[in-house]
């Protein structure tokens, strides 16, 4: 189990960008809450409801109605869905709050003597667009709101990303191929991924998450999924073009470094599996 501090780094996304902010961890509150500010700078939502609290104002608790918006966070390298509610922090040391269902559902324990900084991290206003009308294609071709945001994350950082909500899951892994000096990327967004076959070994070092130094990893070097569908998004960096195409229903094969990385993000989802750290390896 991983172990987070007191206060720790996430990457908070809504619909239109990320952001990386220093949140304080709460084992006293249920869920989680966000600063109106920060909520209106990734564009948080939409508003799913409305929550009643309890919050402290001078020197006494009061209760308050709050509005309710959907995020996805991303802490201790799991990607979660979370229904925060929205706070005027501005007055506040962190513009964020963890609370226990994410801390649950992100499989860690608190370390109070533990703090982390984030690096800057300014908005542009050109990636909010590019983001907002790449979140509105994938959803025409999807239809699963918040199944399309590990393809979001995989476009905007690189890698593959997964995540869970409920009974759906959501995958996106690259594939890349040279041709002619230049690397072309087939993202697949795979919904419900679940292994039917998996064959050979890759043993491999993978870091991941919070984990400090990377660890020793076997993956499958072939892979079969079956999956609900998804989307297919072509990247040619070249002609600086994104085309999103609906994937039907049925099975996907991958081979080698591709194959490792869906299976590694699959294991996210079940639990991790990885093995001893590179600083216990013996040293000739």
């Amino acid at each position: 189990m991983k172990t987070v501090g007191v206060a720790t780094v996430v990457t908070v996304s809504g619909l239109t960008g990320s952001k990386r902010v220093a949140a304080r961890v709460d084992t006293g509150a249920e869920n989680d809450s966000i600063d109106l500010k920060l909520a209106s700078e990734i564009g948080a939502g939409p508003v799913i409801g409305v929550k009643k609290v309890r919050s402290a104002s001078a020197s006494r608790l009061r209760s308050e109605r709050r509005p309710v918006v959907h995020v996805t966070l991303e802490l201790a390298g799991r990607c979660i869905s979370s229904e925060a509610t929205l706070a005027d922090r501005r007055d506040m040391r962190y513009p964020m709050i963890v609370g226990r269902k994410t801390l649950r559902q992100a499989g860690v324990t608190v370390d109070p003597s533990r703090e982390e900084k984030p690096e800057g991290d300014e908005v542009d206003p050109r990636r909010i667009v590019a983001t907002l009308k790449l979140h509105k294609r994938l959803l025409k071709t999807v239809r699963k709101k918040r199944a399309v945001t590990p393809a979001i994350l995989a476009l905007q950082h690189g890698g593959a990303w997964s995540y869970r909500d409920g009974d759906v899951s959501s995958v996106a892994v690259p594939v890349r191929k040279l041709s002619n000096g230049v690397v072309h990327e087939d993202l697949y967004l795979l919904l419900n991924p679940e292994i039917e076959r998996a064959e050979g070994t890759l043993t491999r070092l993978e870091k991941c998450g919070r984990e400090k130094v990377r660890r020793v990893a076997k993956r499958p070097r072939r892979l079969e999924v079956r999956h609900d569908g998804g989307a297919i998004i072509r990247v040619d960096p070249k002609h600086k073009r994104i085309r999103v195409r609906e994937l039907d229903p049925g099975t996907l094969q991958l081979e080698g470094i591709p194959a490792a990385n869906l299976h590694h993000e699959l294991s996210h989802l079940t639990g991790n599996d990885l093995g001893p750290s590179v600083l216990e390896f013996e040293v000739e």
